[in-house]
C-alpha cells in the first residue's frame, strides 16, 4: 500500500509539472492611406508609376494607359503587408519549458502547444495573394491623383501532430479582405484577425516618386 501511494504521489507530481498556455493578441486598428496627389501632369505621372512598379517585385497583369489603370499582383510572404497580431505559446513538461512568440502573419513557423496534458507540434504556413488596382486621374493641368485599392487573400495551413509519433492532421483556412477591411482565420486555436499594414498601398503609391 505504501509503495502504491508513493507511485501515485510521483505521478501526481509529474503531472503537476506539465502545463501550457496559448495567448493571442489581435493587431491594433490603423488607417491605410489609399490615395496620393502629385504635382505632375497625368502623362508624366503615368510614366513614373509604370517605371517605378517595374522596378519593384510586383507582377503587372494589366497596364491600360487609356483608362489610366494598372492591375498588379504580389504573391508570397504576408508579413510585410499584413498584420495578424501576435501568438505566444508556452509549454512546460518534464523535459523543461519552451516559449514561442511570433507574429501571426509569419510565412512559416514551427512551435508547440499544450491541450490538457498533451503536447502538439504545429507546422504553420501562411501565404498572401494580394492584388492592387491603381487608377490615375488628372485633377489639374499639372496635378494627378493616384488611388490604390487592394484585395488580400491570406491562406493558412497548419500541420498538427500529437506527441512525437502521432498522426499528422492538416487544417486549412482562407480569409479575404480589402485595404480598409479585416479578415479572420478560424481555429484550431484562437481566431486570428488580419489587417493590412498599409505598406502594400504605400509601396505602390511610392512608385510615383520614381523618375523614369
Amino acid at each position: 500500500m505504501v509503495a502504491l501511494a508513493v507511485r501515485i504521489a510521483l505521478v501526481a507530481a509529474a503531472l503537476a509539472g506539465c502545463a501550457g498556455r496559448l495567448d493571442y493578441t489581435a493587431p491594433a486598428p490603423g488607417a491605410v492611406v489609399t490615395s496620393r496627389t502629385v504635382d505632375r501632369p497625368l502623362e508624366a505621372a503615368w510614366t513614373a508609376l509604370v517605371a517605378g512598379l517595374e522596378r519593384r517585385r510586383f507582377s503587372l497583369d494589366v497596364v491600360d494607359r487609356a483608362a489610366g489603370r494598372v492591375d498588379l499582383a504580389y504573391r508570397g510572404d504576408p508579413e510585410p503587408y499584413v498584420d495578424c497580431g501576435t501568438i505566444v505559446s508556452s509549454v512546460r513538461t518534464l523535459r523543461g519549458e519552451r516559449r514561442y512568440e511570433f507574429p501571426a502573419a509569419r510565412a512559416a513557423q514551427v512551435y508547440e502547444v499544450m491541450s490538457g496534458r498533451d503536447v502538439y507540434a504545429v507546422d504553420r504556413r501562411l501565404r498572401l495573394d494580394g492584388r492592387m488596382d491603381v487608377r490615375l486621374e488628372a485633377v489639374g493641368p499639372a496635378t494627378t491623383r493616384a488611388t490604390a485599392r487592394g484585395r488580400y487573400v491570406v491562406s493558412r495551413t497548419q500541420y498538427v501532430r500529437r506527441g512525437e509519433h502521432g498522426l499528422v492532421e492538416s487544417f486549412s483556412h482562407t480569409t479575404v479582405f480589402d485595404s480598409r477591411g479585416m479578415g479572420e482565420l478560424a481555429g484550431p486555436g484562437p481566431v486570428v484577425t488580419c489587417r493590412p499594414t498599409g505598406r502594400f498601398e504605400a509601396d505602390v503609391l511610392d512608385a510615383l516618386g520614381t523618375e523614369p
